[in-house]
């Protein structure tokens, strides 16, 4: 069925009807209207980065001093520890690819961390190391007390500290139907009160337990997949939290909810590392942010201190996201935002509108 019918203006003018049909706006049109709201004469038809930045405002008053601070701050406690990490697929073979060329990396316990870069810069390769699934040819990998990198530590006793989302989740599955897949972990592990257990892990990603809990998998949609494979993970209640690409295939809704629960999550104290070349996502919800690049993190800095290192993205392939764009554009137009501590657009916007009154 045919929903929406019209010029390009016309349909994202519309955007609550869009958003309730899984679909979104362009980013840029997305601020403009909220610009908008908070009363600056932003022109309608914008569409793309350059021309919504043309359009930003002149600063008019008096500069004051202002800051926005994080309610959030990881601690400065190490949990996963990477050092000088190699790893090479199909080693010994005509087909050998090198992945991993010397990585380093620190997360800190209750931190959200970001991972940054293009396809095939490791991302994947790394996060793979952290659970076990890969031992490094060279190098060592810490979880808490765990030496990842020897042999004699029990893969069981890594998979007991860390989840992993894979960005393909059917890689993942091993059931047929989606209740089934879910109890799968719960049951390797001796767990007790699965149902209940298997019921409370659906609502978290925002499936109902008695329309999805009998669907074969192989009918869910992409973005229906990866909320069983989130499910599958977070049922197991494992104090770190690795995500692959997790909001890739899903619609406007569930990703604004999974943005969300990753929140929650941290706020029950789990660490949550997140790979991503969506820095606009990124931008949002991580406190720290590794920045990769032909298998070695280039950078592991605070988020808001890479994210407007425009040499450190350029060299590793990626650009600014559009929240970056936009304070630096408000800056050079003389809005007093040098202090500006946090990225999510919902703040940016609050302090915005509390300058323009």
């Amino acid at each position: 069925m045919v929903e929406l019918v019209g010029k390009p203006e016309e349909i994202f003018g519309q955007e609550h009807i869009l958003y309730e049909i899984g679909l979104d706006i362009p980013n840029s049109a997305k601020f403009a209207n909220l610009f908008r709201e908070i009363g600056w004469h932003i022109p309608e038809n914008i569409y793309t980065p350059d021309a919504l930045l043309e359009e930003l405002p002149i600063f008019q008053k008096e500069k004051s001093p202002t800051s926005i601070s994080r309610s959030l701050e990881s601690t400065n406690q190490p949990i996963i520890s990477v050092e000088n990490v190699h790893y090479t697929y199909l080693s010994g073979t005509p087909l050998a690819k090198k992945a991993l060329n010397g990585a380093d990396l620190v997360v800190n316990k209750g931190a959200i961390h970001g991972l940054a870069g293009t396809n095939g810069s490791g991302k994947s390769t790394l996060l793979q190391h952290l659970n076990g699934i890969y031992r490094p040819n060279e190098g060592r990998v810490r979880v808490e007390a765990l030496e990842v990198e020897n042999l004699e530590t029990p893969l069981l006793e890594i998979v007991k500290k860390v989840g992993l989302v894979f960005q393909n989740p059917e890689t993942q599955f091993f059931e047929v139907f989606v209740g089934d897949e879910i109890a799968f972990g719960p049951k390797q592990f001796g767990m007790e009160d699965i149902r209940d257990r298997v019921k409370k892990a659906m609502a978290l990603v925002g499936l109902d337990f008695e329309s999805f809990k009998d669907r074969r998998l192989e009918t869910l949609s992409g973005g229906e997949k990866r909320k069983v494979a989130l499910a599958s993970t977070l049922i197991l209640d494992q104090d770190i939290l690795l995500f692959d690409e997790p909001t890739a295939g899903m619609d406007p809704q569930s990703r604004d909810e999974l943005l969300s629960l990753f929140a929650q999550l941290q706020e029950e104290g789990k660490t949550i590392i997140i790979a991503s070349h969506r820095l606009d996502e990124i931008a949002q919800i991580t406190d720290d942010l590794s920045i990769m690049k032909s298998g070695q993190v280039l950078d592991t800095s605070p988020t808001l201190k890479l994210l407007f290192d425009s040499e450190m993205l350029k060299e590793a392939g990626l650009c600014p996201p559009l929240i970056v764009r936009i304070i630096m554009k408000l800056k050079e137009n003389g809005w007093p935002l040098n202090d500006c501590q946090y990225l999510a657009t919902n703040k940016l916007l609050s302090l915005l509108e509390t300058l323009s009154q």
